[in-house]
């Protein structure tokens, strides 16, 4: 079993299309969650959770696992944008009301709003916020490998066969080309902005003209070991310019 562990606007959506083709064109089964306290099966395959929660995994990884981070800053950011227009409401209560709640106020508050959603224990049924869940994650865990997924945005097979190593050998793997924002956009260009697609905007560093100031500080001050870890650059210019 090949596992993949990753969180919400975290380029899950785009990952877990790949790995349908992965898992089709290899033969391979393949396991997806979105819950987060489902933990990875046995025997062969390969597994997808798209809302990884270590305290659920830790201890129950059955082969090779790699853990898939992005920027806390622009989980937030992508985040305000989809659970305001685009993201699908069914099964998701908590949303249907944040949703609301967006609505109802500023485009700074909003986002701070985000930030704490995306924070909370209660995000999605049986299942925390991707900062919440990024936050208490096990990064010294030797069975679980992590890796920013920035780095693989538009190399999707270079990415991961790198980080898979020799388990990525008897896979046949899709042609990334067909897994860049720009063929997930429809057309665009990374930076080319559609508030109501999925893919939005595709820039890693939107984050820095788009968060309120008051989001980008809640961020930081929660996400502080996680910035300091992956993103050192993201929060040096976060403690410069707010």
């Amino acid at each position: 079993m090949i596992s993949f562990f990753t969180h919400h606007k975290s380029g899950s959506s785009a990952l877990v299309s790949f790995l349908g083709q992965l898992s089709d064109g290899s033969g391979q089964p393949l396991f997806l969650s979105h819950l987060g306290s489902t933990r990875p099966p046995t025997g062969d395959g390969i597994c997808c959770l798209s809302n990884a929660q270590y305290d659920v995994v830790k201890g129950h990884v059955p082969g090779f696992a790699l853990h898939l981070v992005r920027n806390p800053l622009n989980i937030v950011q992508s985040a305000y944008y989809s659970h305001r227009h685009t993201h699908g409401l069914d099964g998701w209560p908590q949303l249907a009301a944040q949703r609301e709640m967006l609505k109802s106020v500023d485009k700074p508050h909003g986002m701070l709003m985000t930030a704490t959603f995306c924070n909370s224990e209660e995000f999605y049924p049986e299942t925390a916020g991707p900062l919440y869940a990024i936050r208490n994650w096990n990064y010294d865990d030797p069975a679980i490998k992590t890796l920013r997924i920035e780095d693989g945005f538009d190399k999707f097979t270079d990415f991961l066969r790198a980080a898979l190593g020799e388990a990525s050998g008897p896979l046949k793997w899709p042609d990334q080309a067909n897994f860049t924002f720009e063929k997930l956009s429809i057309g665009r260009s990374a930076g080319e902005i559609d508030d109501e697609s999925h893919y939005r905007s595709g820039d890693a560093d939107a984050w820095k003209t788009e968060l309120s100031v008051e989001a980008v500080r809640y961020v930081v001050s929660e996400c502080r070991e996680v910035l300091e870890r992956f993103y050192p650059e993201s929060l040096k210019w976060a403690q410069d310019h707010f």
